[in-house]
Formats: structure tokens, sequence, C-alpha cells
């Protein structure tokens, strides 16, 4: 049976992993930590790593993420984990554009163009006017989101989480856990969608390729 100590002995490097998973908070949204400290307290640029390492395991204990199982290594998303929080939602825009890409590329109103370039930023709309056809294909063909509102910009927001979703589905609580708390509280997640394995990893292939080709940092 793998445990810690058996990792600190046999693999350093996932032993690493390990603690880099399980121990850190940095990335955490500052919302979900202003019930557990005072107002604005600077948790993320704390650098006495006695007072960091007391602090971070009164944290973990109040936001209920004492587990992070080392299983959790071996899946697809656990690098996720460890992206910064502006790439995942870039991830989420990117995902959204690409489901309505045809869409995008036919507006030619003034305001609806700039609210788009606003929201999706240089980088992607370049992308969705130049690329889009080269990763829609890529996009599962049998999963559709459902919209509650008719317009497109809250459309794109809505079909990008729920993209991201799909690809979280059936992970362990502790993993989703620790992924919720990158995002601000407010937002409310689904993981909860019945899935096809094969059109998921298919999913979480083409959301990996998008990261490393159009959203590395």
């Amino acid at each position: 049976m793998f445990n810690a100590k058996y990792l600190w002995t046999n693999d350093r490097n996932q032993f690493c992993q390990y603690v880099q998973y399980s121990q850190t908070l940095n990335d955490v949204h500052p919302h979900a930590l202003t019930q557990h400290l005072p107002q604005e307290f600077p948790f993320q640029r704390i650098t006495n790593k006695k007072i960091l390492q007391h602090l971070s395991a009164y944290l973990r204990k109040k936001l209920d993420v004492l587990e992070f199982p080392i299983k959790n290594l071996e899946s697809p998303l656990r690098e996720w984990l460890l992206l910064p929080l502006q790439t995942l939602l870039d991830l989420q825009h990117l995902l959204g554009a690409l489901f309505f890409a045809e869409t995008i590329k036919k507006v030619v109103m003034k305001r609806q163009h700039e609210q788009l370039t606003s929201l999706l930023g240089p980088t992607i709309y370049e992308c969705i006017l130049k690329r889009a056809s080269l990763f829609m294909p890529l996009l599962p063909c049998n999963i559709t989101p459902k919209f509650s509102q008719p317009d497109l910009l809250a459309n794109i927001l809505e079909a990008g989480q729920f993209f991201q979703e799909y690809c979280l589905c059936n992970s362990s609580k502790p993993l989703l856990k620790r992924f919720t708390l990158k995002f601000n509280p407010t937002l409310a997640w689904n993981f909860e969608h019945r899935t096809d394995p094969t059109e998921q990893m298919k999913l979480i292939s083409l959301c990996n390729s998008l990261i490393n080709k159009e959203l590395k940092q």
C-alpha cells in the first residue's frame, strides 16, 4: 500500500508533488478565506515558514481539506490544481468560445464585438478567428450544454464552465474541493453530469492541448 512515508523513501519527486497538492493553500481564492481570517489578512504574502505551516494547518482544517489521497496523483487532472486561476478562467472562456465559434465569427455589431473582445481578451479572440477550425472537431459532438440565458456572452461562460465540469466529473471529492477553492466561492458547480468515459478523455485531452498551445503563461 502506497503512503507518504513510502514515497519519501522511494520516489522523492512524487513525494514533493504530494506535499505540494496536499499542503499548499497559497492559491485558495481570497474570498474563501475571509470567514476564517481577519479582513484583508495578507496570507499569500507570508514568508515565515513556521508561521505559514501553522496557519496552513489551521486553514486546511477550517476548509475541510485535510485529505488529499495519494491516488489522486494518478488523475489526469492533477496538474490543473497547480495552474493559476487566470489560466483556468481563460480555459473556460476558450472552451465556451469554441462552442460558439461560428456565431462569434459572424458578429458584426460594434458593441457586441467590443463585449466579446473584452470578455475573451485578444489572445483567445484571435485563436477563435484564426484557429478555431483546428480545435472545434475535438469538442465531443454528443455533449451539449444547457443554457439559461439567450445572451451570447452569458452562454459562452455557461458552456465553458460546463465543459470544465464534464472533465472533472467522477473525480474524487478531495480533488474537486481543491479545484473549486481556487475560484470565488459564489460560483456554483455541478459535477453530477452523466458522462461518457471516451468523450470525457477526449475533452480532457483537448483542454490540456489548449492549455499548452494557446494559454501557456
